[in-house]
């Protein structure tokens, strides 16, 4: 990744964009000579070049994605959608591993 943070351009590109690393980092990762696969996270939308956080009304679109990662939650710990996707969903998925892994191999 420092050599492609060094190649001719790279930082003068990234100096001039709005939220630099939000794009920096994943676009060094993909230069990597590694096996690449989709970045698995779900993004609310944009408001020019700043990311929507997600609301209440947002909590279908949030279950029912097969993505694993989700951005941008407020700031707030306590806020209702954060509790609530902890409450329902990350408890949810802790459940069906605890089962899963509770199942003999037949």
């Amino acid at each position: 990744m420092l050599d492609g943070f060094h190649m001719p351009g790279v930082r003068e590109h990234f100096s001039r964009v709005q939220i630099a690393d939000e794009f920096l980092i994943p676009t060094l990762l993909m230069r990597l000579d590694l096996s690449r696969g989709a970045m698995n996270h779900l993004i609310s939308g944009y408001d020019g070049a700043h990311t929507i956080e997600f609301t209440e009304a947002d909590f279908e679109v949030l279950q029912t994605s097969p993505k694993y990662f989700a951005r941008k939650f407020p700031d707030d710990p306590n806020a209702p959608i954060r509790t609530r996707v902890l409450r329902e969903l990350v408890g949810q998925q802790s459940r069906q591993i605890k089962a899963a892994s509770d199942c003999p191999i037949k």
